[in-house]
């Protein structure tokens, strides 16, 4: 059965007359299941359904019988939260009017699934961003919380002096699914990212700064997922082991179960420019450079400059922690689905990028303004503002003192330790 992941979501709209913002002024705090964010859903004056929450899915789904003849229909979505950290009392915590799709997303007669084998959590729906277009989700998770916004305040240049990291226009995709004879638009909002893998900005060498690859965030699953073709290029780069030595496992997604064997890459940077036209881990690189002081002639090819000492260049956030990634093959159909979508605005997408990955961070994806937000909330990380001109280096040079301050180097910190 089409791996149903990479087609699930629907349309965001506060419920009702009387609270016409969608979301909830306070912090929700959720349930994760194998890193995935798990929320409950009101459907109607249904009882509360689990449901996961994937940004990567553009069609939201409510789980019907296996056999059933799948559907639309306008409900009115409840979004619950637990009262506190410390209180699991289910309240509202946001309502939507939707359109979601009802049918069953895996391919099994029982309860579609996400999470680990051993500790399998079962789901009644997905949600996904056709549903929360209309605000802002920020997530942050490590500490197993999110917040509904109507959307995040500032500009880039302000969030520059926040410390954020902006990634504007990272959405992408869209199409058309038939469902029961008839055609159905979805909209192009996949997160998509240019990340460096196992980043080396500051090698004398350009060709060991570390690897290139093109990821869609997914809030719906923990480790990240990456084709053979890419960690082969990886390993080549640092020396990892074969794909035979690494041990077999498999992720649980709505879709149905994901087999591969589970890598553990050390580190990534993620660049504000979802296409990054020169290259991530050149980005990455450029970024330094260009930090530090203008191009010199005796640079060459390593200024990322064409026709002047210095250009401008994009956020970077660089993560120096450790994170799973799941290998699998390139044929695997959601990699195949993405790719088919994302061309030819998109490089070839080389996997999607799990929650487990962004642990050190908290990260916003506003839809109103068209961006992703992300920000340092834990140890190894460091957010690098965009360089937009020479006067940005300022704003630059304070984020990394506050970051040193707080005892972060970014990758810096994993090349220099012993």
């Amino acid at each position: 059965m089409t791996r149903w992941l990479a087609l699930l979501a629907v349309l965001a709209l506060a419920c009702g007359t009387d609270e016409s913002n969608s979301g909830d002024p306070y912090p929700i705090h959720v349930d994760r299941a194998g890193g995935a964010l798990m929320v409950s859903v009101r459907v109607d004056d249904g009882p509360p359904v689990p449901a996961v929450l994937d940004v990567m899915s553009p069609l939201t789904v409510i789980d019907a019988p296996l056999d059933a003849t799948p559907r639309r229909r306008g409900v009115c979505l409840a979004l619950l939260g637990h009262r506190s950290a410390t209180d699991a009392t289910l309240i509202t915590r946001a309502r939507f009017s939707a359109t979601p799709l009802f049918l069953h997303p895996c391919a099994t007669a029982t309860a579609c699934e996400v999470g680990l084998p051993g500790a399998p959590t079962a789901i009644g729906a997905v949600i996904g961003a056709d549903t929360l277009r209309g605000d802002a989700l920020r997530v942050r998770g490590a500490d197993d919380v999110i917040a509904i916004l109507p959307d995040v305040a500032g500009d880039g240049e302000a969030r520059d002096k926040v410390c954020d990291a902006e990634v504007p226009s990272p959405f992408y995709g869209g199409g058309t699914l038939v469902v029961n004879g008839t055609e159905l638009a979805f909209a192009g909002l996949r997160p998509t990212l240019g990340v460096c893998l196992s980043p080396d900005p500051t090698n004398a060498d350009p060709t060991q700064r570390g690897v290139d690859a093109a990821l869609v965030l997914s809030t719906g699953i923990g480790p990240s997922i990456l084709a053979q073709s890419r960690y082969a290029t990886w390993r080549a780069a640092t020396g990892g082991p074969t794909l035979d030595q690494l041990p077999p496992a498999t992720v649980l997604l709505p879709s149905g179960p994901l087999e591969g064997r589970l890598a553990t890459l050390d580190g990534l940077a993620l660049v504000g420019s979802a296409s990054a036209p020169r290259g991530a881990c050149r980005e990455v690189a450029s970024h330094h450079l260009l930090t530090d002081r203008d191009c010199l002639p005796a640079d060459g090819d390593a200024c990322p400059c064409t026709d002047a000492a210095f250009c401008s260049v994009p956020s970077v956030v660089e993560l120096a922690t450790s994170f799973e990634a799941l290998v699998v093959p390139d044929d695997e159909p959601l990699l195949q689905a993405l790719r088919t979508e994302l061309r030819p605005a998109q490089p070839e997408i080389d996997g999607v990028l799990g929650l487990s990955a962004l642990a050190a961070t908290e990260f916003d994806v506003d839809y109103p303004h068209n961006r992703l937000l992300f920000r340092c909330a834990g140890s190894g990380c460091v957010a690098r503002p965009a360089l937009r001109d020479r006067a940005s280096r300022l704003v630059v040079g304070q984020c990394l003192a506050r970051a040193a301050a707080d005892g972060d180097a970014g990758v810096d910190a994993a090349i220099d330790a012993p």
